[in-house]
């Protein structure tokens, strides 16, 4: 979609068209010269929705689009061209909003140079963004919980557009229950597989190496055996807390692939799997999870205006993609063809109040 519209509240100067400069037109009659306005920098930022936070589901109330309309001051500094485009003449850039929620187009804005991708979706303990066609399905009664979609998505997932990208430590804790509540077939550790080493654990799991107990299925969780990978008779799995088991959960060379950061080489650009400018992960507690695996294991390093990363301090909410990409548009210095780190940090910032208003106990960082 072209740019060329009139600015908000009408007057005589003429807007730039975006990715070309643009003539600034004086009033009819002046004797003034013509100048040429810079060119807009054009920003896609991409919406990857995890399973049960799609719009119609655990999102209502705090879609982009709802935080915008709410919170949003257009100006004639902040036009908005569309529900998914919006021009900020004073940073000149035109941002533009696209979404998904398919694991294989998460895959290829990852890939993609200078995206904005932006994960808003259950975290799976650490275990990666997720995906599927739905998590919830319709609310039961007025006033009920909308009931969980029982899904091989939750985990494995069923084709290329479903399941977890994978870029979580090889070694996860997730409580039993969690298994047969969600429906999914998990890839458990057995006790004949040996412990865990416990730099290969996640770090939530880490306390709990000491305490390792041996368990059959049944001992476990009733109709758990029927929900396991490989499962022979007289296998024993590992467990610890209140019956949490272990996932085989590795960001590479797993049952996933190419759906994981395993092709990750940021040494080799024809290589690297994530080439996109920035990556904001918005699941819950992803720094503690996700933040170790993808910069200092995986190497994903910052590299001049590439390579950006943000996550999440807690458990989140649904609502932090609202002011997320609200702060990305409404930064108020001219940013257009330069490095994005000033716009990221004053989103970090507003994103920061946004969420103290809102009531949120965790910071994207």
């Amino acid at each position: 979609m072209s740019g060329g519209h009139p600015p908000p509240g009408g007057g005589t100067g003429a807007r730039p068209h975006a990715g070309s400069a643009g003539a600034i037109r004086q009033p009819q009659g002046s004797s003034g010269f013509t100048a040429l306005s810079p060119a807009l920098e054009t920003r896609r930022l991409v919406i990857a929705y995890g399973m049960q936070f799609h719009k119609d589901e655990a999102l209502q109330g705090y879609t982009v689009d709802d935080y915008l309309r709410d919170n949003l001051t257009l100006s004639d500094d902040i036009e908005k061209v569309s529900a998914t485009e919006y021009i900020n003449y004073a940073q000149g850039v035109r941002f533009t909003i696209e979404e998904t929620i398919k694991k294989s187009d998460f895959i290829t804005y990852l890939k993609a140079p200078e995206i904005h991708l932006i994960y808003m979706g259950h975290a799976r303990y650490g275990r990666g963004p997720c995906f599927g066609a739905h998590g919830e399905g319709d609310a039961p009664a007025p006033g009920q919980r909308r009931p969980l979609v029982l899904s091989e998505d939750w985990e494995q997932g069923r084709d290329a557009d479903s399941g977890i990208f994978r870029m979580g430590y090889p070694y996860i804790g997730v409580p039993a229950s969690e298994i047969l509540e969600h429906g999914y077939t998990a890839n458990l550790v057995k006790e004949s597989e040996g412990r865990p080493r416990r730099a290969d654990c996640d770090p939530e799991l880490r306390p709990h190496l000491g305490s390792l107990h041996a368990r059959t299925p049944a001992h476990i969780l009733p109709g758990l055996e029927a929900k396991l990978r490989n499962h022979q008779e007289g296998d024993r799995y590992w467990v610890f807390g209140n019956r949490e088991v272990i996932h085989h959960a590795g960001w590479r060379d797993t049952l996933s692939t190419p759906a994981d950061l395993g092709a990750l080489n940021p040494s080799d650009p024809d290589l690297t799997q994530m080439r996109c400018r920035v990556f904001s992960h918005l699941g819950c507690s992803t720094f503690v999870h996700n933040y170790p695996v993808v910069r200092k294991i995986a190497n994903w390093r910052r590299a001049g205006n590439e390579r950006y990363a943000f996550w999440t301090t807690a458990p989140s909410a649904p609502y932090a993609v609202g002011p997320w990409v609200h702060s990305l548009i409404s930064y108020d210095k001219y940013n257009a063809f330069a490095s994005w780190e000033p716009s990221l940090k004053f989103a970090v910032q507003r994103t920061q109040r946004s969420l103290r208003r809102l009531g949120a106990r965790y910071r994207v960082i």
